[in-house]
C-alpha cells in the first residue's frame, strides 16, 4: 500500500508539480509575495464593504468574529458533517489532498471544464482570507504554498475553528454560530445531526441550496450528506434513517432582519461580476451604493407601521429620477413577479394611443357593456358612465375604456411600445385582459419604478440600479455605471407630459386622491388585483414628480386565501398612505417640483357642447370651451364656423424652398412639417424682419407643412396646409429605369 502511496506522490510530482514550478519561471510569479499573514485569519480579509452614495461607510457584511464557536464544545457529528462533504482527509493531509488534485484533474480534463475542485478545508481557508477569487494560475499557486504554510503553524483543530468561523451560509449569514441560531433558533452546541448537515451542505451554493428560498434542493443536498457520513461510517445506518425521515424545519426567519436594500445590492453585484454567491462573500469587495441613509432610516419607520399580518408581504422603493438609482428600499419579500393590475393602463393602453396619434386626453371614449368573444369587463364599481373624456377615464381608472383603447391601439403594437419602458410579456399574453393587467408572469417593483420613471423623465428609458461602482480589497475598480450604455427613447416627450399631467389629476381627484391634501406636484396611479374570495392579492401606488419616483406594494404571496389583503386594503388605500406618509417626510427637506411643458404640447380650448353633443374635439375660443392640452403631432380640428382675426396665411417660394407668413411677437410660432416616411417634425427656428417670419426647408423630403400659432392668452391657430415634394425625388425614378435597364 505504501508502495502505491508513493508511486502516486512521484506521479503527482511528474504531472503537477513540476509543471506548476515551470509554469511559475515562466510567468514570473514572485514567490517572496507568498507568506502566510496570521493576522488576516483574525480580521478577516474577506468583509464586503458597502458605501452609500456619499461615499459613506455604512455596513459591512463579513464573517464578523463576534459569534464564534468553540471547536471542543460541538458534537462531534457537526465536524463530521462538514469533513465528510468538504475535505474527508483533513486530518491526514498536509494542507494540499494530493490524490484529490489528481482526481480533479484528470476529470476536468476528461470533461473539458473544470467539474470537480481539489480544495481542502486548509486552503478554502486561505483563499477566503489571503487572497482574491479570481481563478487564475499564479492564485491556485500562491494557496497551494501558503495552505503548506498554515499546516505548519497551526493545529488542525485552530484551522477547522477558524475555518467554521468564517463560512458563508448564505442571507447574509457569517459563521457556524450565527448560522446555527438564526436558521434553528439555538446554539451551535445544540445542532442535532439533521441540522449539521444541513449546514454542511448550504456552504456549496448558498443560493442554490437555501433552506428559505429553495428548501426541496436544500432537502436533497443534506440528504446527500448523510449519505456520505454513512458511507465515510461517520454515523450508523440506524442514525442515517432516522436523520434523513427528518423534516426541513427552519425557525421563524424574519426576512425583515436582513434589509431588502443590501440584499438587492449583493444580487445586483452577483449578477454584474458574474461570480457566484460564496465567491462574493468572501471577496473583500467595496461596493458604493446610491442609498440615501437619512430616507432609507425613514422609510424603515413607515415600513415598521405598516398593520400586515406576518403572512403578508410588501416592498417599498424609491428611485432618484436624475440618476436613475434606487436611493432606499424597504421590504420584506425578495422583489419577484406581481400581477400589476391598473398601472399597466397609462402605459399599455393611453401612452401607446397618444404616441401613435389615436387619441388626445380630451378625446370620446364610451363606458358601456362591451363583449369581445365572451370577454366581457366590467369596471369596479360595476357601472357604466357613458360617454368620458380618455383624462377621466385615466384619472379614475375605468376599466372599459381602457380595453377599448387596448383594441384601437392593437394587442402587438401596445406590446411593442410597453417593452419600451421596460415591461416583458410571454407569448401568451395576447388578449385584451392586458388592458387590466392580466399578464400570464407579471412585473416586479423595480420595474414598474423604471417604467413610471421613465414618464418623469421625459420619455427616456435607463434601468435603474443600486450599484455605482465596484472596487476589490486593493481599490482596483471592477465595474463602473458611469461607462455603461445610456438611456433610450421609450416615447415622445408630449406622450410622457399628457401622462404625467392627467396622472396628476389622478392625485388630486382621482383613485390616489389620498394624496391630494399634500398639495405637491405629484403624478400617481394606483392598482388593485381582487380575488375571487372578494379580497385583495395585490395592492400598488406608483408616485412621482420630476425628483422622484416612489413605488408601493402589498400583497399574499403565500397561495392560501385566508392571507389575501381585506377589500379594504387597496392601492387607493394602504399603499396611498404608504406614499403620503414618504412624500410628507420627502417635501421636509428635498425640492419636489413640477413636470415642465415641453415644446411639442400645445394648450388649447375646445368647444364643450360639440364635445358633449357629438363626441369631437374642435377648437373654440374661451367662452364656451375646455382648455386641453394635446400633442402638436395629433392636434384638434378648427371651427370652420369660427370667427377669429388670428387666423394667418402662410406661403411657399419653390424657388427659395421657403415659407413665410406675417410676424406677431407677442405670439409664439412652430412650424411642423412631414417627411415621405410620415414622420413629424418641429422647430421653433426661423428668421424675422420687418414682422415677416422665414423658415427654410433646407431640401427636407418635404410632403407638407403648416404653422401653429400659440397667442399670448394661450389660444392656439393652425395655418393653412402647404403640401410639396422636394424636386430631388424626380431624379428616383430615373435612377430605378437605368438600374433596371443595366440589370436586364
Amino acid at each position: 500500500m505504501k508502495k502505491i502511496y508513493k508511486a502516486i506522490i512521484v506521479a503527482f510530482a511528474l504531472l503537477v508539480l513540476i509543471p506548476l514550478i515551470f509554469f511559475m519561471i515562466l510567468f514570473g510569479i514572485n514567490l517572496s509575495t507568498v507568506h502566510l499573514d496570521t493576522s488576516m485569519l483574525n480580521s478577516y480579509n474577506s468583509k464586503i464593504t458597502l458605501y452609500d452614495r456619499d461615499s459613506t461607510p455604512i455596513i459591512q457584511t463579513s464573517p464578523t468574529g463576534q459569534n464564534t464557536v468553540n471547536l471542543n464544545e460541538l458534537p462531534q457529528y457537526v465536524i463530521d458533517a462538514f469533513i465528510a462533504t468538504e475535505d474527508k482527509r483533513f486530518y491526514e493531509h498536509n494542507g494540499i489532498n494530493i490524490g484529490r488534485i489528481i482526481k480533479a484533474t484528470f476529470t476536468n480534463i476528461i470533461n473539458g471544464y473544470a467539474k470537480e475542485g481539489a480544495s481542502t478545508i486548509t486552503q478554502q481557508l486561505i483563499k477566503n482570507t489571503h487572497l482574491s477569487s479570481e481563478k487564475t494560475l499564479d492564485r491556485k499557486v500562491k494557496e497551494i504554498l501558503l495552505a503548506l504554510q498554515l499546516e505548519k503553524e497551526y493545529t488542525k483543530d485552530e484551522i477547522l475553528s477558524t475555518y467554521f468561523n468564517i463560512l458563508y451560509f448564505g442571507h447574509n449569514i457569517y459563521g457556524l454560530q450565527d448560522a446555527s441560531t438564526i436558521y434553528f433558533g439555538h446554539d451551535a452546541t445544540e445542532l442535532t445531526l439533521w441540522e449539521s448537515a444541513t449546514l454542511a451542505g448550504i456552504i456549496k451554493s448558498p443560493a442554490s441550496y437555501s433552506p428559505i428560498n429553495n428548501p426541496e434542493n436544500c432537502q436533497n443536498r443534506r440528504n446527500l450528506v448523510l449519505s456520505l457520513m454513512l458511507k465515510q461510517s461517520k454515523i450508523t445506518q440506524d442514525e442515517f434513517n432516522n436523520a434523513i425521515q427528518k423534516p426541513l424545519k427552519i425557525a421563524n426567519y424574519d426576512t425583515k432582519s436582513e434589509s431588502l436594500y443590501y440584499k438587492m445590492v449583493r444580487d445586483e453585484a452577483l449578477k454584474l461580476l458574474n461570480i457566484s454567491e460564496k465567491e462574493l462573500s468572501t471577496s473583500g469587495l467595496k461596493v458604493y451604493t446610491y442609498l440615501n441613509k437619512n430616507l432609507q432610516d425613514k422609510l424603515t419607520s413607515i415600513h415598521s407601521e405598516l398593520k400586515l399580518t406576518s403572512s403578508q408581504n410588501d416592498i417599498i422603493m424609491i428611485a432618484d429620477n436624475k440618476a436613475n438609482s434606487i436611493i432606499a428600499c424597504v421590504g420584506n419579500k425578495e422583489d419577484s413577479k406581481r400581477q400589476c393590475g391598473s398601472l399597466i393602463k397609462p402605459i399599455l393602453c393611453y401612452a401607446s394611443a397618444f404616441e401613435n396619434n389615436i387619441l388626445t386626453p380630451a378625446s370620446h371614449i364610451l363606458d358601456d357593456e362591451i363583449d369581445y368573444n365572451g370577454y366581457s369587463p366590467k369596471n369596479a364599481n360595476g357601472k357604466f358612465n357613458g360617454w368620458v373624456t380618455v383624462r377621466n377615464a385615466l384619472t379614475q381608472s375605468l376599466n372599459i375604456p381602457a380595453v377599448k383603447t387596448l383594441e384601437y391601439v392593437g394587442i402587438d403594437n401596445a406590446k411593442k411600445f410597453a417593452k419600451q419602458f421596460g415591461l416583458e410579456f410571454t407569448p401568451d399574453d395576447n388578449h385584451l385582459a392586458l388592458a387590466l393587467g392580466a399578464m400570464e408572469q407579471g412585473t416586479t417593483v423595480k420595474q414598474i419604478c423604471d417604467a413610471f420613471t421613465t414618464f418623469a423623465n421625459n420619455g427616456y428609458y435607463y434601468p435603474s440600479a443600486f450599484i455605482s461602482k465596484i472596487e476589490d480589497f486593493s481599490g482596483k475598480v471592477l465595474y463602473s455605471r458611469a461607462t455603461e450604455k445610456q438611456e433610450q427613447k421609450a416615447c415622445r416627450d408630449d406622450t410622457a407630459f399628457l401622462i404625467n399631467n392627467i396622472l396628476q389629476d389622478c392625485t388630486q381627484k382621482g383613485t390616489a386622491k389620498k394624496l391630494a391634501s399634500l398639495n405637491l406636484p405629484i403624478a400617481s396611479k394606483t392598482g388593485t388585483v381582487g380575488s375571487e374570495n372578494g379580497k385583495n392579492t395585490d395592492a400598488w401606488c406608483v408616485s412621482y414628480c420630476h425628483e422622484y419616483t416612489i413605488t408601493s406594494w402589498c400583497g399574499n404571496v403565500s397561495g392560501e386565501s385566508e392571507n389575501d389583503l381585506p377589500k379594504t386594503q387597496n392601492g387607493g388605500t394602504i399603499c396611498a398612505k404608504i406614499n403620503y406618509d414618504i412624500l410628507s417626510n420627502l417635501k421636509q427637506t428635498n425640492t419636489i417640483s413640477n413636470f415642465k411643458k415641453p415644446d411639442s404640447v400645445i394648450s388649447a380650448w375646445i368647444d364643450k357642447d360639440i364635445l358633449e353633443k357629438q363626441h369631437k374635439v374642435i377648437v373654440n375660443d374661451k367662452s364656451n370651451g375646455i382648455k386641453e392640452y394635446f400633442s402638436k403631432y395629433n392636434l384638434p380640428k378648427e371651427n370652420k364656423n369660427l370667427k377669429t382675426n388670428n387666423i394667418f396665411e402662410i406661403n411657399y417660394d419653390s424657388k427659395d424652398e421657403s415659407i413665410t407668413w406675417a410676424y406677431n411677437n407677442k405670439n409664439s410660432y412652430t412650424v411642423v412639417y412631414t417627411d415621405m416616411g410620415n414622420i413629424s417634425h418641429s422647430s421653433k427656428e426661423f428668421l424675422t424682419s420687418n414682422n415677416i417670419a422665414k423658415f427654410k426647408i433646407n431640401k427636407h423630403n418635404v410632403k407638407s407643412f403648416y404653422v401653429i400659432c400659440t397667442t399670448n392668452n394661450g389660444d392656439i391657430i393652425k395655418s393653412n396646409e402647404i403640401k410639396t415634394f422636394d424636386t430631388k425625388k424626380s431624379e428616383l425614378p430615373l435612377r430605378k429605369k437605368l438600374a433596371k435597364l443595366w440589370f436586364h
